[in-house]
């Protein structure tokens, strides 16, 4: 049998090289997840939930999340969870599911789940569904969140020579905008645009559009 190990290996080089939607990259994927290794049962369940070098399959994505998810891999623990939310993939939506695994994910710091829970903490989501808040509103803890989130920029693949096809590369951005976005409205801490301007200047000198969008509406550079 093939060691794990190789199998991450040729598809680290794959991926890193020129070959991200080939597939090359999935049949090493499928051979590592054939093993019951999370992340690859991660990273081809993300290829079946979008369409990524395979027919968009949802069903399939989520059982291959639930898989990892099941073996404590925080970024399948995100993605079930939001499987749950959305009631795609799986038989009905099940928001005490949700909660369940967004939880999981956030007790590993997890940069997307981070997020997701401090977002369900600002704003307040019933979901569509008649049950009530899925969270109470709480603007300290929200803001908590964010900045733990701001501050994990390899939490997403767990570190290693794990390959995330999750990660964008702007997930500790996106938490260290939404710390931007509370010092400016002042959520969950006293507002202060000073603060929150010299942060969207950070994330503008970097590329992220959000900060250069928010710096324009100030009217600062």
């Amino acid at each position: 049998m093939m060691m794990v190990d190789s199998v991450v290996n040729v598809t680290s080089y794959l991926w890193i090289g020129k070959d991200k939607d080939g597939q090359e990259v999935i049949k090493w994927f499928m051979k590592a997840s054939d093993q019951g290794y999370a992340p690859a049962q991660t990273n081809l369940g993300y290829c079946y939930d979008h369409g990524v070098g395979l027919d968009r399959d949802e069903k399939e994505a989520c059982r291959l999340y639930a898989l990892a998810a099941s073996q404590g891999y925080a970024q399948a623990q995100f993605n079930l969870s939001i499987c749950y939310y959305s009631g795609k993939g799986v038989d009905a939506k099940d928001n005490s599911e949700s909660m369940k695994w967004v939880r999981l994910a956030v007790a590993q710091n997890n940069t997307h789940a981070l997020i997701r829970l401090g977002n369900l903490y600002q704003h307040i989501d019933h979901n569509n569904d008649g049950d009530g808040a899925l969270v109470e509103k709480d603007y300290a803890e929200a803001l908590r969140l964010y900045r733990i989130a701001a501050k994990h920029s390899d939490s997403i693949q767990g570190g290693g020579n794990n390959i995330d096809i999750n990660d964008d590369g702007h997930a500790c951005d996106d938490g260290r905008f939404n710390v931007a976005a509370c010092y400016e409205h002042g959520v969950g801490v006293e507002m202060d645009p000073t603060e929150a301007i010299k942060m969207y200047r950070l994330l503008a000198k970097k590329g992220y559009k959000l900060a250069r969008r928010a710096l324009h509406r100030l009217q600062v550079e």
